[in-house]
């Protein structure tokens, strides 16, 4: 499988994303830049305004203790399924 963030732009695009996000407090189960984003929805948010995900892709909402009980991230967990 080839990376998806395998060009320059993709790069720089991922970087000042990633950059944009900075700062935003955590809120659980939110994805408002600047306002509140949760460890997951942080994840999508950014890869959806790099544009990796298209444009309204949601990630399910998690339990704030999921870390505790499980192994896998809530993210793997959203990428390993099928649409």
């Amino acid at each position: 499988m080839t990376p998806w963030f395998n060009t320059p732009e993709r790069i720089a695009a991922l970087q000042a994303t990633a950059k944009a996000w900075d700062g935003t407090p955590f809120m659980p189960n939110a994805c408002l830049r600047g306002h509140g984003v949760s460890c997951q929805k942080l994840a999508a948010g950014i890869y959806v305004d790099a544009g990796f995900f298209p444009a309204g892709t949601t990630v399910p909402d998690g339990p704030m203790d999921w870390s505790r009980a499980h192994k896998q991230s809530l993210i793997d967990k959203f990428l390993s399924t099928d649409p």
